[in-house]
């Protein structure tokens, strides 16, 4: 009965049918006659609910409807069809709001946490290592929760609740304003906080739900590594939209939480910018198994415990991805939705955030934020802005659409996902080539990452005492021009903590290329200590001005750093250009001493290319030890709860 592998809803309602069997639910608590039943006495007392009752269409039990419901004034029953006259988006489950007519051991979240527990305890009672996912439905829709336990908290301070000042944005400067259209009453404050209410307390129950996982645990509590995340967030009435199906922050930003005693520190934060695709690749590690990992995710174990960041590329970042086009029946090339409906990519480094369109030639808008100034995303610096942004809006930008061409090319795999315009039904040439040729905003010529600053994080410390942290400079041109870099100068009294992996490369229109920047040292840097250097590039650009007329000269770009303590800002003044035509003979001169030496990053310390262990055991599984050793695991669970917004949990690894 409790481990039979159906969908979630049919177990739910298989819980439901057996609790009428004995008796816990009785067969007029499904009744939708208001005057049948004693059960809703004390809901129907409330203010602005609805008069009638509902059938959830989950768990197929009543409900009362609050104002957000399409069926808020409908007739008991009413069927949420379109043959009832509502429009098929006011037919599916983010319509079912309200609350709930049975008691808080009735619901989906405590059925769960049920089965979940008996799961747990039969995975117990064998001696091999084991795994248990757990899947909570809520707070997905439908938003039906019980009123007794915590939604009558939140209720009663309904109007206390935070509502976003994106409610009332007037979204004429995004690429999402369709559907907001479509749905005025979520731009309404007073009907918003009767969901949040509902939405708040359906968290909550999840939270209580979880804490009997935990205890259920036992003595297993100490091996065993529990993780915590969501798929997608909700927005909750954010910019007055639901749902997810968006790059904006209450949809695409989700909470993280780990758990592994002895293993990861409690209170230990994580800050770097983090993906799901790295979940399964962590999973793999800390069980000892990363030779099983060919996933596209890399373990975050590195970032927990301090070992190593940015090595290959670039990991302070995230994408995203979004084509929910589907065809119409067996004809493929009939798709119930446009490539450009809405943006496709999504890239976020730090406060800032870049969503654009698929195809090169999409006249619709790309979207970019600074979150630091804007948190609520309601200045978007493109769109109709975008030939009128500033110069160090568009570096941003620039920027980070590289990024997303180099993670392009990274995954591109075999299957040729990003390169092959089939992955996209046909349309367009690719999204490599598309991304690398969209031009919505104005075309600069060379640009580079380090203005006005080549930010480095956090260092890592390696076995040998070593502390190191790369970052990555990127350069590019969206001009009809080649640019060559001939030389890179370290200079200051403190260039000897800096190195770089390339001194020369070349580049055209629209291209991108990046040069691996290193700071090390076998001495802890404190916070509030100065660092005092710059990076001297040498470059060689020649210049198309039609067919058939090229101009070359020389230019010097100044980047200089400055070791900021825990924030480990390498900031400086913008470029300075210092051109010198080609022909005189002084194009590739020096400027600094030539001979500064580069560190040494293998005296006294692991290679530069190899990053060594924590002085903690390896995390290994022993199968021949049923008792599970000091530092071995015994479990995992990995437990989700679908749509949860990210606001109501710190990401925090503890």
């Amino acid at each position: 009965f409790y481990f039979k592998g159906d969908a979630s809803s049919t177990k739910v309602k298989r819980y439901l049918k057996q609790y009428e069997k004995m008796g816990r639910i009785s067969p007029q608590q499904k009744v939708i006659n208001v005057t049948a039943t004693n059960a809703t006495t004390r809901i129907f007392q409330l203010d602005s609910i609805a008069e009638t009752l509902q059938i959830d269409t989950y768990t197929r039990y009543p409900y009362v409807p609050v104002q957000l419901d399409p069926r808020y004034k409908s007739s008991p029953g009413t069927d949420l069809t379109a043959k009832n006259g509502f429009r098929e988006y006011e037919t599916t489950q983010p319509n079912v709001i309200g609350i709930y007519t049975l008691p808080n051991d009735c619901t989906p979240t405590h059925f769960t946490g049920d089965i979940a527990i008996r799961s747990l305890q039969r995975l117990q009672r064998q001696p091999d290592p084991w795994f248990l996912t757990v899947s909570f439905h809520h707070p997905h829709p439908p938003f039906v929760a019980p009123f007794e336990g915590h939604l009558s908290k939140y209720w009663e301070n309904r109007r206390n609740l935070f509502v976003p000042p994106s409610i009332n944005d007037p979204m004429d400067n995004s690429a999402y304003n369709v559907i907001t259209k479509q749905l005025p009453d979520y731009g309404d404050p007073v009907k918003v906080r009767e969901w949040m209410a509902i939405y708040y307390a359906l968290i909550e129950e999840i939270d209580d739900n979880i804490g009997r996982i935990l205890d259920a645990l036992g003595d297993d509590a100490d091996n065993t590594l529990v993780i915590f995340t969501s798929d997608h967030g909700e927005m909750l009435g954010a910019h007055a939209k639901r749902d997810k199906n968006n790059f904006y922050e209450e949809s695409s930003k989700v909470p993280l939480i780990m758990k592994f005693p002895g293993h990861i520190e409690a209170g230990t934060e994580v800050n770097e910018m983090v993906s799901h695709l790295d979940l399964f690749a962590t999973m793999l590690d800390y069980v000892g198994a990363s030779e099983a990992d060919h996933s596209d995710g890399k373990s975050l174990r590195r970032f927990i415990e301090g070992t190593e960041y940015n090595q290959d590329f670039d990991e302070d970042v995230v994408f995203a991805e979004w084509d929910y086009r589907r065809p119409k029946g067996k004809d493929s090339t009939n798709l119930d939705r446009k490539i450009d409906e809405r943006p496709s990519f999504l890239v976020r480094k730090g406060s800032w955030k870049l969503m654009m369109q698929k195809l090169a030639s999409s006249d619709e808008y790309d979207m970019m934020f600074e979150l630091e100034s804007d948190p609520f995303e309601m200045s978007n610096l493109f769109g109709k802005y975008g030939m009128a942004a500033s110069d160090s809006v568009i570096t941003k930008a620039e920027h980070m659409r590289c990024l997303l061409l180099d993670w392009m090319e990274r995954l591109d795999s075999d299957a040729h996902y990003f390169s092959d315009s089939s992955a996209n039904y046909g349309d367009g040439k690719g999204d490599i080539i598309e991304i690398r040729d969209r031009q919505k905003w104005r075309q600069v010529g060379f640009w580079t990452s380090g203005e006005p600053a080549l930010e480095f994080g956090k260092l890592a410390k390696r076995n040998g005492g070593l502390y190191i942290r790369h970052e990555h400079l990127y350069m590019g041109t969206r001009r009809n021009e080649t640019i060559k870099l001939l030389s890179v100068n370290i200079l200051g009294p403190d260039s000897e903590l800096f190195r770089v992996d390339r001194e020369s490369l070349a580049f055209g229109q629209n291209d991108c290329r990046s040069v691996r920047v290193t700071l090390a040292s076998f001495h802890e840097i404190s916070a509030g200590a100065t660092l005092d250097a710059y990076l001297l590039l040498e470059l060689e650009t020649t210049a198309s001005q039609g067919t058939a007329f090229e101009h070359t000269f020389s230019s010097f770009v100044e980047i200089k750093l400055l070791y900021k303590g825990s924030g480990l800002a390498l900031a400086g003044d913008k470029h300075q250009h210092y051109e010198k035509p080609a022909e005189d003979g002084q194009g590739s001169q020096t400027v600094g001493d030539p001979d500064i030496p580069l560190p040494d990053l293998t005296e006294g310390g692991p290679p530069s290319t190899s990053f060594g262990t924590t002085d903690s055991h390896p995390t290994t599984i022993d199968d021949n030890d049923s008792g599970c050793g000091k530092n071995s695991i015994r479990s995992l669970i990995f437990i989700c709860a679908f749509q949860t917004i990210t606001s109501l949990y710190s990401i925090i690894m503890k």
